[in-house]
């Protein structure tokens, strides 16, 4: 018998987000299988998808939806619909749109979380004005319905967290598996330091959206004058960095050269946001440091927190940097690829893919 011919369907790949690793991870799971996605911003996004059969739709002609994927929001939806990926198993890597395509053979849907514009609109479309809120609160009585029927069409759903599970259970009305996600980032490759900042330094690795609460390590930063805090990531919402206090450096997206050096130097990692999974953690327990996170959300129960992490009350800067101001610098850094979770990852995946 032949194997069965795999695809893999992702929103877009024009940031360097979590959900783009979690889709790494899935083509190095199923080796040839093409990448299927709205836009394909090769220098905005992780170099490895060059190694990658990406097919991008028609959205991929229009320049400034690679610049910026937001402004297709509404073009998303029918966008995907309109395409058809004809494979035998077709995973779509979802925290959007993904899974509204149609496909002739079985569909499984691999959700980050609902889409958060759609379920979640008010801390979604935070720090983007209330002509954004108004659009997107009119879009939603047509594609909430939409996106509930394209998402009934799958075979199987997986959840990256329980907390995502329930979610998917309220608003979807389908069980759920759960596989946690994994990290992509290699723990071995070539290292870069970032110039200007001494080890030591409390890590955020965010992208500067409203709803990541970077206002929160602001003024953590501002209760701890003697630490240094280095911001990575990129995004439209930079008000809160532009407050900054002078012990907070911000350097914008990095490539994993650089991110690797952040970590190895890094005193603890701090996160602020209400994250679906989050992979910092993960990435963090690999290179024996100490996240300290919001108790909240998909960061409820992870196994690298429960091993080296600390919670405080999501959104209290004060308990933030009280958490922090305890933390103290790792006395004996290991590497450790395995806590990354990508060998068990890609054998969860293969395996109930598989069984279909």
């Amino acid at each position: 018998m032949s194997r069965p011919s795999v695809a893999i369907v992702h929103d877009f790949l024009t940031i360097m987000g979590g959900s783009e690793r979690v889709a790494l991870a899935l083509t190095r799971a199923f080796p040839g299988a093409p990448l299927y996605t709205s836009m394909y911003n090769q220098d905005a996004t992780f170099a490895e998808f060059a190694e990658v059969d990406v097919r991008p739709g028609p959205l991929n002609r229009v320049s400034r939806f690679r610049a910026d994927h937001r402004l297709a929001l509404p073009l998303l939806p029918p966008a995907f619909r309109a395409t058809k990926v004809d494979a035998d198993v077709v995973i779509c890597s979802s925290a959007g749109f993904a899974h509204h395509v149609r496909t002739t053979g079985t569909k499984v849907v691999y959700c980050h979380t609902p889409a958060r514009w759609l379920y979640d609109t008010g801390r979604y479309v935070a720090g983007w004005g209330s002509l954004v809120g108004a659009g997107v609160a009119a879009m939603r009585p047509l594609l909430g319905p939409l996106d509930r029927a394209a998402m009934a069409e799958a075979s199987l759903v997986i959840a990256n967290s329980a907390d995502i599970a329930a979610e998917i259970r309220q608003i979807y009305e389908i069980e759920p598996i759960v596989i946690s996600p994994c990290s992509s980032l290699s723990l071995d490759g070539p290292v870069e330091p970032i110039v200007g900042i001494e080890p030591g330094f409390i890590l955020c690795p965010s992208r500067t959206l409203g709803y990541k609460r970077l206002d929160v390590l602001i003024d953590a930063a501002r209760r701890l004058p003697d630490l240094q805090f280095l911001h990575i990531g990129d995004g439209p919402h930079r008000s809160p960095l532009s407050e900054a206090p002078a012990n907070v450096w911000s350097v914008g997206a990095v490539d994993d050269a650089r991110l690797r050096w952040a970590y190895r130097n890094a005193r603890a990692v701090a996160i602020t946001c209400a994250e679906d999974f989050g992979l910092v953690p993960m990435e963090a327990h690999a290179h024996g440091l100490t996240s300290v996170v919001p108790r909240a959300r998909g960061l409820i129960g992870q196994r690298a927190l429960a091993e080296s992490g600390i919670f405080y009350s999501y959104g209290e800067a004060d308990a933030l940097a009280k958490a922090l101001e305890e933390t103290e610098p790792p006395r004996s850094r290991g590497l450790h690829p395995d806590r990354l979770g990508i060998d068990e990852f890609v054998a969860a995946i293969s395996s109930h893919a598989a069984a279909l």
